[in-house]
């Protein structure tokens, strides 16, 4: 249980990330921006913390180097750019209904990678949440005037965070979290740099101090802590399992809005909200007889 709670702080945390989002776009910073700040801020000030408490957590196996290369470039590379990049030619909603296809993705992925089990009760938590996610997003009130480009992108952000979800088990299980955080950052930051300087983005351009702060705040808080809870959740829970827990996160970023910028939540969206939760609990649930295959003639234990 200790793994499912993990991931549920992690999603829970993630999604205070829109606060920040929504202040530092108003105060003129770009979603690169502000995503590629974040980390450039995370960088040095976990890997100062890390070398003063234990300089061992910065150490890695040279054989290990090639992934913590292929988290950086999925994750800031890949993943990340192409979702803010659907976001300019798709309405928010769809581009974010499109991210959040990476359960799916990752439950394919650990099946092929991992031989986890496609039991009734994980397709049914999948079903659920993917159902929510719809209702919570609000996808069925958006223009649905997709052009070919903002599909491919949106999917593809979905599946790069969840091959990025994938590559994450088996090294999750062998590293402490802040130094997977740390290489993690080493090689994808420059990355997300690039990214954002041939988008035609500038960095350092006249901060304020209340930008400062709140670029401290979200590199440490939802940036930091967040990743250290989903690296231990998933080092504990099937992959599969952690992509549909961590789901949580819109429906923390809806609430937050209805409270804090009187955002509407209508029935709808209420209802996806249940439905999320529903299958979060679906799937985390325990018991002393394992779920059963699908396609298995026993009938799905309640």
């Amino acid at each position: 249980m200790a793994g499912y709670i993990y991931i549920f702080l992690a999603g829970s945390i993630w999604g205070t990330t829109g606060i920040f989002v929504r202040e530092l776009a108003a105060r003129g910073l770009t979603a690169t921006e502000i995503t590629l700040m974040r980390g450039t801020m995370l960088l040095p000030a976990v890997a100062a913390g890390a070398r003063l408490v234990n300089r061992r957590l910065l150490q890695v196996d040279r054989r290990d180097v090639p992934r913590f290369l292929l988290l950086g470039l999925m994750s800031f590379g890949l993943a990340q750019p192409l979702f803010l990049y659907t976001l300019t030619v798709t309405d928010v909603a769809i581009a974010v209904l499109l991210n959040y296809t990476a359960p799916v993705f990752v439950t394919i992925l650990s099946r092929i990678l991992f031989s986890e089990r496609l039991t009734r009760r994980k397709m049914a938590a999948l079903g659920l949440v993917m159902v929510g996610l719809c209702m919570v997003t609000g996808v069925y009130r958006a223009s649905m005037a997709v052009s070919y480009t903002g599909l491919l992108t949106g999917l593809l952000s979905g599946f790069f965070y969840a091959a990025y979800t994938v590559a994450l088990k088996p090294v999750s299980a062998r590293y402490h979290p802040v130094t997977l955080l740390v290489w993690k950052a080493v090689f994808g930051t420059p990355v997300l740099g690039i990214v954002h300087v041939l988008m035609g983005g500038s960095m350092f351009s006249g901060y304020t101090p209340a930008v400062w702060a709140l670029l401290i705040v979200a590199a440490l808080f939802p940036g930091t802590l967040a990743f250290i809870c989903f690296a231990k959740g998933v080092a504990l829970v099937e992959t599969s399992k952690a992509a549909i827990v961590a789901t949580v996160e819109p429906v923390v970023a809806s609430i937050l809005a209805f409270f804090l910028y009187a955002e509407t939540l209508d029935l709808g969206q209420l209802v996806g909200m249940c439905m999320v939760l529903a299958g979060i609990i679906v799937v985390s649930r325990t018991s002393e007889t394992p779920d059963r295959r699908v396609g298995s003639p026993e009938p799905l234990e309640v």
